[in-house]
């Protein structure tokens, strides 16, 4: 026999007591001398024997009622090994799924209303004296705590959906861990109510508890069917003023049916547009839009389509910034070619800026968004912490060495900005031959991949050469595969070609490749203010603070506001949205990042999409991954319809604590007739 309870048999050593009291009686007798009634000596003996029988069957009633009681209380079961029965638990541990996969329809409403209900009716039906845990995956410190029945079916009541999901072994460790740190031994009853997904029931990580018993309740979806948004670009990297954009919305149909007439909803401010769209079943299509923004600034905008479940899913939002022109710093020497100033003026759209690097201010480069460094031949410290701090800032940086670079303080700034470093000037006789059209800097650049192109001769290079801290992408590659033309591989907006403008180097110059090349190191100046953010994926987010402003910056809409978890350098704020935890409910829209009252720019968050296309487990294949990882005490049980949650209750063993309260009573009910009806 075992105990659920075992802490209340320690109320036995209470009965020591009495016991003790009654062995030991330490009262003290009046000895009286009478003459000799031998009689009456005879009757004396015989009363005291009689009392003392009497006073040890109530101390044996009396004692053996508040052992059944101690018992009852300590819940004494019987394992059956034969038997798939589990123990009565410490705690029943109930987990619930609260990701938004849990919108789909059920039998009675969504699933996760099917899984509150659900909990509901094993609550009402534990054991008595249970406790419990109600987790979700917010994982809340109030979550982790035991509670009573009372307090566990009305924080069932609160539970609401969140927008990030875990993998399952998550929630089961952390039950764990909070049960270890509140009881030194305890068993548990893990009771897993979701819909299994795939993408979140892992258990790899889990660890697992031997002397626990396993509860996955499956909640079955009525139908597969979701539609949904997947992503959103534009063809180009830069939006300007009064200049076409074409939006792409790629779409998703899970259903098992084509989708004909789809209404799709645009809104950019207070600019609407609606189209129809056709979405094969289980296919995806891309939609356009083509407008033009008439007005500069923050565009806060949202792409919406209609769908019968899994709303979480349905609107997609989006911000970017329009600009009215783009100021571009060219740093040059005397003898320094006049090209790259050349392509600038072939669009109104660029505001032109030459200084000679001997008359440089910080305030050309801070107000820069587009930096050209053209064939210097020194590269000085300063002018490299400038630039630096103008590349955090999000501005673009182009480096075209001159004709006798100081090779060592070349390769310090190229060193700063995790670039290959050059080596000597060198004659070569290899073409170009490869330019990486797949790479963002060339999308949009062409209509389609060109069979063939003549790209121009390249007679004298600086050679390069990598280091451990390059961190680059070939854009134009020579038929050895020595690059050209590199871009940092990071979220730096920073371009180096190995070769220069002056004649000696060739017609690169005059060729449309080079004009191309710089044009685009233009448009994707500020190109790391994301258009979108996505929560639970590393996103984070460029601020630059107004200068002077030392407090941190927050983040709010007509809702809420909240300030998340920032990295401050110099200026410039990388603010994370990655699992926040700020204290207030965020969801899914178009927010504004402020310093102190003075707007800095917008942002768009949106919940990640790994719950809309999804596949789920079924009883099997839980049993198989349950197996695999060495888990035999487990029952599965699965919910299609509302008559399953009625009779939804867990394995109990046979309990014999009401059997024992029926002791206690009767030793009671004894020890009173032994004292009313046996009068010595």
């Amino acid at each position: 026999m075992k105990f659920a309870h075992p802490e209340f048999l320690y109320a036995l050593l209470v009965l020591m007591i009495p016991i003790l009291i009654h062995l030991f009686n330490f009262r003290k007798y009046k000895t009286l001398y009478f003459s000799s009634l031998q009689f009456l000596k005879q009757v004396t003996q015989q009363t005291k024997s009689t009392q003392k029988l009497k006073h040890f069957l109530v101390l044996l009633s009396r004692i053996s009622a508040f052992i059944a009681l101690i018992i009852a209380f300590a819940q004494p079961y019987w394992p059956n090994a034969s038997s798939s029965a589990p123990h009565i638990a410490a705690v029943q541990a109930i987990y619930i799924d609260n990701s938004f996969s849990m919108e789909a329809r059920g039998s009675s409403g969504n699933l996760l209303s099917e899984a509150k209900e659900s909990a509901r009716q094993i609550i009402r039906n534990a054991p008595l004296g249970s406790r419990f845990m109600i987790v979700t995956n917010e994982l809340s410190g109030l979550e982790q705590q035991i509670i009573s029945q009372k307090e566990a079916l009305e924080r069932i009541d609160y539970i609401e959906f969140f927008p990030q999901p875990k993998a399952m072994s998550t929630p089961l460790n952390a039950i764990q861990a909070s049960l270890s740190r509140e009881l030194q031994s305890f068993s548990t009853q893990y009771i897993l109510l979701s819909d299994f997904q795939k993408s979140t029931f892992e258990l790899e990580e889990l660890d697992i508890d031997s002397a626990g018993r396993y509860y996955p309740i499956i909640l079955a979806r009525q139908d597969e069917e979701n539609i949904f948004i997947d992503s959103i670009w534009f063809d180009q990297p830069l939006r300007k003023l009064n200049s076409p954009n074409n939006l792409n919305v790629r779409i998703q149909n899970l259903s098992p049916a084509d989708l004909s007439n789809l209404e799709l909803r645009l809104k950019v401010d207070n600019y609407e547009r609606q189209t129809l769209v056709d979405v094969p079943a289980n296919g995806t299509i891309t939609a356009q839009f083509n407008y033009t923004d008439k007005s500069p600034g923050w565009k806060s905008c949202q792409v919406e389509v209609s769908d019968k479940q899994l709303y979480f899913d349905d609107a997609f939002y989006f911000s970017y910034l329009v600009k009215g022109e783009t100021n571009v710093l060219i740093i040059r020497e005397e003898n320094s070619s006049n090209n790259p100033q050349k392509v600038f003026e072939t669009d109104n759209f660029f505001n032109v800026k030459t200084v000679f690097v001997t008359q440089l201010q910080q305030s050309d480069v801070a107000e820069a968004d587009v930096i050209l460094v053209n064939g210097i031949n020194s590269f000085p410290s300063g002018l490299i912490t400038l630039l630096e701090g103008a590349v955090d800032n999000q501005s673009s940086l182009l480096i075209i060495p001159g004709e006798s670079v100081n090779i060592n303080e070349y390769n310090s700034a190229l060193t700063t900005f995790d670039l290959p470093i050059i080596t000597q000037k060198a004659s070569q006789s290899l073409r170009l031959s490869t330019i990486n059209y797949e790479d963002i800097f060339f999308q949009g650049v062409f209509d389609r991949k060109p069979d063939k192109i003549n790209l121009p001769a390249v007679p004298i290079i600086y050679g390069n050469s990598a280091t451990s801290r390059s961190n680059y992408i070939p854009l134009v590659q020579f038929e050895n595969n020595n690059p050209l033309l590199v871009r940092h591989g990071g979220n730096k907006n920073v371009y180096m070609l190995y070769t220069g403008l002056q004649e000696q180097f060739g017609k690169l110059a005059e060729h449309i490749l080079f004009s191309t090349v710089v044009l685009r190191a233009a448009e994707m100046s500020g190109s790391g203010n994301e258009l979108f953010l996505s929560f639970g994926t590393n996103a984070s987010a460029y601020a630059k603070r107004p200068l002077g402003y030392q407090g941190a910056l927050s983040v709010r809409n007509s809702e809420t506001e909240f300030i998340p978890p920032a990295n401050t350098r110099k200026n410039v704020d990388l603010l994370s949205f990655d699992q926040l935890d700020v204290g207030v409910p965020i969801s899914a829209g178009n927010y504004s990042i402020y310093a102190g009252d003075e707007f800095v720019r917008s942002i768009a968050l949106n919940y990640d999409r790994d719950e809309s296309n999804s596949t789920y487990f079924d009883a099997s294949a839980i049993t198989a991954e349950l197996d695999d990882l060495g888990i035999t005490n487990y029952v599965i049980n699965e919910v299609n319809t509302i008559t399953d949650i009625e009779q939804l209750t867990l394995e109990k063993p046979k309990e014999y604590w009401r059997i024992l309260l029926f002791l206690a009573l009767a030793f009671l009910a004894l020890e009173m007739l032994l004292t009313t009806f046996w009068k010595v």
